[in-house]
């Protein structure tokens, strides 16, 4: 079996790469929801496993789950393995039970991935919610187009046993960078990268939402001011952009970003380019964050960035607990995208009028950058 991952070219180039690869069966178009790129499979015989196109299809098109081609290649991952089990366990995917659902996370929690690291809990439980979810669909469609009755109570027993199929996890908070670590990373990476890294550590945007941004949204900035960005769920979010980053930004713009897009095929509507005028991708970025981590001898991920902001903002919050009434873990729910109360919107309200103490203090702690 093999997993096929479009990438962010032309149409025409895209059709023709297919047909180079022998696949002439396929239609790229069918693969794209909304200028997002789905992941598709091919059995032993290189057609494509449709119930599993259906299905993401359906999670990207009807549903709304995938608001990023990064939400999407995960939900892929995550059959692909499944996929591997089945190949070696000699099953078939389509006459699966419930019971061997629960075999299969059974030996993930005794055994390590193909990478030979043990996987951790959260791994196993995210890879276990996603083929439950693709079997409840394709058991639905069963019951629905043949009247399976096999399906249903295969449907039913997954609906009843859903907690039964997690593992136990110790929850454990992201580990904040030390602010000397991140002038350490900050200065080993370069060009867009390290603009992207100024926008995750200042802001508490995920490394997603920074590569959204469009080059028209940061235009329409000024100074040290709220823009709106697209965040987990597909949710709008207001952040706040330090002056700094303006800057910046401002800088790349007028340079580095100008002689990238002479380099491209056309005009691109992203704000972070690569050196051949295209879009920085989230694995591009990875990949550098991570050489960057190795040459200073840190252990570090990406998304540390966001808990770093988080710790170092709170702890400069504790002033203004008692003089403005605030709650400081409120704020940083809300500026960090995880406005799930009425409570937490009231305190960005707050943020972006009465308290500017806030922003101030956001301003302060960027300001901790702008040396490197």
């Amino acid at each position: 079996m093999k997993l096929l991952k479009p990438k962010s070219q032309q149409l025409a180039q895209a059709e023709g790469n297919l047909q180079t690869l022998g696949l002439s069966v396929l239609s790229y178009r069918d693969y794209i929801v909304d200028e997002l790129r789905l992941p598709f499979f091919l059995d032993t015989e290189n057609k494509p496993i449709n119930a599993v196109h259906r299905y993401l299809y359906e999670k990207a098109f009807y549903m709304g789950v995938y608001k990023s081609a990064n939400t999407a290649r995960t939900y892929a991952e995550c059959i692909k393995a499944w996929f591997t089990y089945l190949n070696a366990t000699g099953l078939v995917w389509e006459a699966v039970t419930v019971r061997q659902i629960v075999a299969y996370r059974n030996s993930m929690k005794s055994s390590s991935d193909v990478s030979k690291k043990t996987l951790s809990a959260a791994t196993i439980n995210l890879r276990i919610n996603v083929i439950i979810d693709f079997y409840r669909y394709w058991w639905k469609e069963l019951e629905r187009t043949q009247g399976d009755t096999e399906a249903k109570r295969n449907y039913d027993k997954s609906r009843s046993r859903t907690v039964r199929f997690k593992v136990n996890t110790d929850r454990k908070g992201a580990r904040a960078l030390s602010l000397e670590s991140c002038a350490a990373i900050y200065g080993r990476l370069k060009g867009a990268h390290k603009l992207i890294f100024l926008w995750c550590v200042c802001t508490g945007m995920r490394i997603s939402s920074v590569l959204s941004v469009e080059l028209s949204q940061f235009e329409a900035l000024s100074g040290g001011s709220f823009l709106d960005v697209t965040v987990k769920g597909g949710r709008k979010q207001s952040v706040y952009i330090p002056r700094l980053i303006v800057e910046e930004t401002f800088a790349y713009k007028q340079v580095e970003r100008a002689l990238a897009a002479k380099r491209g095929d056309g005009p691109e509507a992203k704000l972070f380019l690569n050196n051949r005028g295209e879009s920085v991708s989230r694995e591009c970025y990875y990949a550098a964050y991570k050489r960057a981590c190795v040459v200073e001898r840190i252990k570090s991920n990406p998304h540390q960035t966001r808990a770093t902001f988080a710790t170092h903002l709170e702890s400069r919050l504790g002033s203004l607990k008692n003089t403005h009434n605030v709650d400081p873990l409120k704020i940083i729910q809300g500026l960090l995208g995880h406005a799930s109360s009425e409570t937490t919107q009231i305190y960005l309200e707050n943020i972006k009028g009465r308290h500017i103490d806030v922003t101030s203090l956001i301003e302060t702690y960027a300001d901790v950058f702008r040396s490197g």
